[in-house]
């Protein structure tokens, strides 16, 4: 953690993808329940097993550079317990891995693994007033809450940045580096991706149900692609799996919300859209 005075206005609210330690409670109700037992106007949420390296001055990147920032990130290195395979290496966002490049700049989406966040920005998009979607419970490897916040904040209107400056070492347990850990993870991202969707939707429910049959239709496409390459042996057995388990948590995403009824298809739907009526929420700012 930076020495700088002014980095004691951030609080770290560490978080845990563990059933011991939060006793079976969602991620999502303890990152809300770290935000408002905390009193800063920056917060750092902590997913286990990573490490802030420099975070830096929040308030500086605001007072000098970004006055309207909701968040902001860094890059995210992943530290493996023991040396990966170069299949698993290559899907290294399975695991919030996390580069830019060396110079900061405002991008579209950040790593939820550790995410320095405005408690302005939290409360303008609405997320204090009822997050939407759940995050990892136990063991389980379901997601969507981080999704959620990077997409509401920045449609609300603040802008994400990527810092170089800022690390985070992400400490990835052999338990992990296996195929059958990968493959779980990507099907759980591909329902992530279509939540994603739905809550950046900026048509009615009609409009989303014609162009989700046209992606779903796709998808299926996608799969029969994947084993013609397999068979033909044109790639990686294990590569087309964890391709295709993305694929196939995209249609499960979409298996999920189907059945909801229109008022929670509602609730959810465009939940993300870009704030109306031309009003700029008040920026972050410098204390």
């Amino acid at each position: 953690m930076s020495e700088d005075p002014a980095a004691l206005m951030l609080e770290v609210i560490c978080t845990y993808n563990n059933a011991e330690t939060l006793d079976g409670v969602v991620l999502t109700p303890a990152r809300l329940r770290g935000v408002w037992s905390s009193t800063a106007p920056w917060i750092a949420f902590a997913d286990d097993g990573c490490c802030f390296g420099q975070i830096g001055s929040p308030n500086r990147v605001v007072r000098r550079r970004h006055p309207w920032i909701g968040a902001f990130g860094g890059r995210v290195v992943l530290d493996w317990a023991v040396t990966p395979p170069p299949y698993v290496r290559a899907f290294g966002y399975s695991f919030a891995g996390q580069d830019y490049g060396d110079s900061e700049k405002r991008v579209l989406f950040l790593a939820g693994a550790g995410l320095v966040m405005s408690r302005a920005a939290l409360s303008v998009c609405g997320w204090l007033d009822g997050p939407i979607l759940d995050d990892r419970v136990g063991r389980s490897l379901g997601s969507g809450g981080d999704v959620e916040i990077v997409l509401r904040v920045g449609r609300a209107g603040y802008d994400l940045w990527y810092l170089p400056e800022c690390e985070l070492l992400h400490r990835i347990p052999t338990r992990r580096i296996s195929l059958r850990y990968v493959i779980a993870i990507n099907r759980a991202l591909g329902n992530s991706q279509t939540l994603a969707d739905v809550l950046i939707w900026e048509g009615s429910s009609s409009r989303w149900l014609a162009a989700t049959a046209r992606k779903l239709a796709k998808r299926i496409g996608n799969l029969g692609s994947a084993a013609w390459v397999v068979a033909r042996g044109k790639k990686a057995v294990r590569e087309i799996f964890i391709q295709a388990s993305f694929e196939l948590g995209q249609i499960l995403g979409v298996l999920r919300i189907l059945p909801m009824s229109r008022s929670c298809r509602r609730r959810l739907m465009g939940r993300a859209r870009p704030v109306s009526g031309g009003k700029d929420p008040a920026p972050t700012k410098a204390v």
